[in-house]
């Protein structure tokens, strides 16, 4: 905790010039779960922990003249203590630099994979125990160079990853971490046509198996529903998440449920769920409790309760 600690002072006292410019924010997520579950080391017992998931970040833009500006962002998330292998516990999400203007945004760095824009975002619904599709979070892509944009009412996100030919999976959920697959290209488009947003994502590695995703969501008022299809042409495994959600004033009661089929080798189909309530104090505090199930053998069933402050 006191190596956490100190990295963060750290990097908060690098930020402090940056702060005090009006073209830089520092901003970040102070978040801690209490969790009743599976033990770490034997999935047959039960124990509690508290789990961090913190995150701090620097982003700002200047204005170079003529609509153009030159953008940053630089975020880190601070990792459990029983995560080994990063310095500190200190691991880098989005590192990125770049131009932006009407055009959009041209990105070079450490980049966020377009993918989970259209898949995983559309039933990223809960605060603990999240219930992605069968491929994975597909998280972030390193040595890239992407485009974001806006066309009306259709947002687009392209990169192409692993310019040296050695591209790695940096996400924070894979069941593969650091495997290279070479260049990687990865692509999405959302669109919202009313109460209707649809999505598209695909990713396609040099070495590997492309994958393909579809989602679309419906809301009306406090309802909220989703549905993703999930494909991998790696392990021919599928998986479809549902989602739902209902709001009432400061409050919101939420569910995901993923049949995942995970094709070929060894790793058993599972069919797991999340059942959670959410109150916010405010657009920056939040307080919940979760019941989720990952249908595996051993204790499988988990209760957790947590707080989430933005800044």
């Amino acid at each position: 905790m006191k190596k956490k600690l100190l990295a963060v002072a750290v990097a908060a006292a690098v930020a402090a010039p940056l702060a005090a410019s009006a073209e830089a924010t520092v901003y970040g997520r102070a978040k801690f779960n209490l969790i009743n579950g599976p033990a770490k080391n034997d999935p047959t017992d039960t124990q509690v922990d508290v789990t961090p998931d913190v995150r701090i970040g620097f982003k700002g833009a200047e204005d170079l003249g003529n609509g153009l500006q030159a953008v940053f962002k630089l975020e880190y998330r601070v990792l459990d203590a029983d995560d080994v292998g990063k310095p500190n516990n200190i691991e880098n999400r989005e590192q990125s630099v770049g131009l932006a203007g009407g055009f959009g945004k041209v990105l070079i760095g450490n980049l966020s994979a377009p993918y989970y824009d259209g898949s995983f975002a559309f039933v990223d619904l809960a605060n603990i125990f999240d219930r992605d599709p069968a491929s994975g979070k597909d998280g972030r892509i390193d040595n890239a160079v992407g485009y974001f944009g806006s066309f009306g009412a259709v947002n687009v996100g392209v990169t192409v990853g692993g310019l040296n030919g050695d591209s790695s999976d940096n996400e924070e959920d894979t069941s593969e971490p650091n495997k290279s697959r070479g260049r990687v290209f990865n692509a999405s488009a959302t669109a919202d046509v009313g109460p209707v947003k649809l999505g598209l994502a695909i990713e396609s590695p040099e070495a590997g198996d492309d994958k393909l995703a579809v989602a679309a969501s419906y809301s009306s008022g406090a309802f909220g529903v989703a549905l993703v299809y999930d494909d991998n042409g790696a392990t021919d495994g599928t998986a479809i998440a549902l989602g739902g959600q209902f709001t009432a004033g400061a409050n919101r009661i939420y569910a995901v449920f993923v049949d995942n089929d995970k094709g070929r080798g060894k790793v058993a189909d599972t069919n797991p769920w999340t059942l959670g309530v959410q109150h916010n104090f405010s657009k920056r505090t939040r307080v919940y409790a979760e019941v989720a199930d990952n249908d595996k053998k051993g204790e499988d069933t988990a209760f957790g309760v947590g707080i989430r402050h933005d800044f």
